[in-house]
């Protein structure tokens, strides 16, 4: 008895025609945000690189805002989502503090455009509709970072260097600070940058002995006793008294 036939494989669906112009005004977008930035680049310039009329980029996106959102949405989306994941592990804190530098610098490799302007362009005036969402998002990412500084320091694992949600904001400013300089074609690579930014932050740039013999006395008198030292406000960011 011949067996049967196998079913030749389904074709996959092509795109609809609206689904790759939208691609294509997106994909336009990005390479033109990220040249001369969000606010000096007009619907007319999407639309003359897209090969289109300033008219058609209406049925598919209301406003730029609404194309900026498009772009950096997923990304930061997906890194709110890869930290998440590393403060659920159970892994240590030091663990933990690798990790949430490898998901934080691996997005500049695999989607660095996307990531450079998330980060650049997202707090202009013209772009509040955007500021709005991010900033909840941004939100909920800073505050795993500042846990994640937290339970170090509670268990002993990280030095008791300052407030967490200080540390944190040092240590995400030391990473968001890629978007201004990073180019995966000409840098190193991210591999590289994630074991030379864990190693400052676990191992530190001044040798042990070094340190003691500067930061001694007269440095501790001079920053003052901890609870003297100027805080930042969780809201604003602002120095403020203990």
């Amino acid at each position: 008895m011949k067996a049967p036939k196998a079913k030749p494989a389904e074709k996959a669906a092509k795109p609809k025609k609206s689904e790759l112009r939208r691609e294509s005004i997106l994909k336009h977008a990005l390479a033109l945000f990220d040249m001369h930035g969000f606010a000096n680049t007009s619907l007319d310039d999407i639309a003359r690189e897209t090969g289109i009329k300033r008219e058609a980029i209406y049925y598919y996106f209301k406003d730029r805002a609404e194309i900026l959102l498009c772009i950096i949405r997923p990304q930061t989306r997906s890194l709110v989502d890869g930290l998440e994941a590393v403060v659920k592990s159970g892994a240590d804190s030091t663990t933990k503090l690798y990790e949430a530098i490898r998901n934080h610098l691996e997005r500049f490799d695999r989607h660095c455009l996307e990531m450079t302007i998330s980060l650049r362009d997202v707090y202009l005036d013209d772009a509040k509709e955007v500021r709005r969402e991010m900033d909840k998002i941004w939100r909920q990412y800073e505050s795993m970072w500042t846990q994640i500084v937290a339970e170090g320091q509670a268990s002993g694992q990280f030095a008791q260097v300052g407030d967490p949600k200080m540390v944190a904001f040092a240590i995400l400013g030391m990473c968001n600070w890629l978007a201004r300089w990073y180019d995966p074609r000409k840098s190193v690579s991210v591999e590289e940058l994630i074991e030379t930014y864990f190693s400052m932050l676990a191992y530190g740039l001044v040798k042990k002995s070094d340190a003691k013999a500067i930061g001694g006395p007269a440095l501790a008198a001079k920053r003052g006793k901890p609870s003297e030292r100027p805080r930042l406000t969780a809201a604003s960011g602002r120095r403020a008294s203990r």
